[in-house]
């Protein structure tokens, strides 16, 4: 006695199937280009200047100060402007974190792994990054 005909096994397969493939887009793994993305982030041009702006004020200041005295404002110097660079990196890798975070849970992805770490598989999803960050900053 057969308790399933030929068409419902294909029914049912076809079913499992289908939802190992909706799970399987649902919990993928992603990968991304943050290097791309940094490169494309809004506010890059902003920090830039912003740096580009603090070093100028400071070589200038270097210029009030008598001779002697610079080498040792030049190691405080370049301190600042090393401690601004990071703050300024930071504040867009924080917004690429929370564009790569938004975008794992709106498209249900499990795992986001810079390329670099990755050495088979995955959907790139680095476009998708920029835009959505080039969208809400």
């Amino acid at each position: 006695m057969k308790l399933f005909g030929r068409s419902a096994v294909m029914i049912v397969v076809f079913v499992m199937m289908a939802g190992a493939l909706s799970g399987a887009a649902l919990a993928g793994t992603a990968y991304v280009n943050l290097q791309a993305v940094l490169e494309q982030h809004p506010g890059l041009e902003d920090a830039q200047a912003e740096y580009q702006e603090a070093a100028q004020e400071l070589e200038e200041e270097m210029g009030d100060v008598a001779e002697e005295d610079q080498e040792a404002m030049m190691g405080q110097y370049q301190q600042m402007l090393q401690q601004l660079e990071q703050d300024l990196q930071m504040g867009l890798v924080d917004d690429i974190i929370d564009a790569v975070e938004e975008l794992g849970e709106q498209e249900g992805y499990d795992t986001i792994l810079d390329e670099s770490a990755v050495l088979y598989g995955g959907t790139d999803v680095t476009d998708e990054v920029i835009d959505h960050l080039l969208a809400t900053y």
